[in-house]
């Protein structure tokens, strides 16, 4: 997943951050000191576990940052943000205030990449969802919390979360190791909440790497998932053993799915 949001209209981290820059006494040029502010801005908590920042300080204190808040944190299925997203996915708003909230509810990587809007939020640990979230670094005591990806349904995609959903449904009945899910409209909103793969319990990164980032890494013709066939994969799996300790036959069962 790319540290920096895609250099795309719709795209809501990347418009966040280009209102934050805006408001700096200096803000970057555009080009490279653009790409590379919103690096140091988005760098950290989004999806995998490599983080960057600008110098070790500010590690430190991202890392010493207590995570633990009071159970008044939480915030109910009626905080401003559904309706802030709501006008952000409908028509792109100019309105800057919003996007600032955003950024100040949802922390410093409020959105995931991908072909509709994402917001990554902390939900409780219940079977029904509500739309009840924690604001960014909170962890109450006494109740259990699950990090989540929130896919946001655009006009565009009318009906897309709810064949998602069913897919979902369908691969669970069927055996597969499928994420929870919880799918909720909302204030005018429809949203798919899935449970993150990245995260443990605690909240804390799973460390990780995608077959994709190791074949490309070893071929400069694997460039993106088509550029690879199914027995080609195969083989490839087989040789992975070489480079990490993986249940090399098990995995060739399983990939397929």
């Amino acid at each position: 997943m790319a540290m920096i949001p895609p250099n795309q209209a719709g795209n809501l981290q990347r418009r966040i951050y280009a209102e934050i820059l805006a408001r700096q006494p200096a803000p970057p040029a555009p080009g490279l000191e653009t790409e590379w502010a919103m690096l140091m801005l988005a760098g950290h908590d989004g999806i995998g576990h490599i983080d960057v920042f600008a110098d070790d300080m500010q590690a430190t204190e991202w890392y010493g940052h207590t995570r633990v808040q009071p159970a008044a944190a939480v915030q109910n299925s009626r905080s401003a943000i559904w309706t802030i997203l709501r006008t952000e996915v409908r028509q792109h708003s100019s309105e800057t205030q919003g996007l600032l909230g955003l950024a100040d509810m949802l922390g410093p990587t409020p959105s995931a990449g991908g072909m509709i809007s994402k917001v990554l939020l902390t939900i409780p640990d219940r079977e029904a969802w509500m739309g009840e979230f924690l604001p960014f670094g909170a962890r109450p005591e006494g109740e259990r919390f699950v990090d989540v990806i929130v896919k946001i349904e655009e006009p565009q995609y009318d009906g897309l979360l709810d064949l998602e959903s069913l897919c979902l449904d369908v691969h669970r009945a069927a055996g597969f190791d499928v994420p929870r899910s919880w799918r909720l409209d909302i204030h005018g909103l429809r949203l798919l909440a899935i449970e993150r793969f990245d995260r443990d319990h605690a909240g804390l990164p799973i460390p990780f790497e995608s077959l994709l980032t190791v074949f490309s890494a070893g071929s400069r013709r694997i460039q993106g998932t088509a550029d690879v066939t199914w027995p080609e994969l195969g083989n490839m799996v087989g040789k992975i053993s070489r480079l990490c300790n993986l249940d090399i036959r098990l995995a060739q069962e399983t990939l397929p799915k």
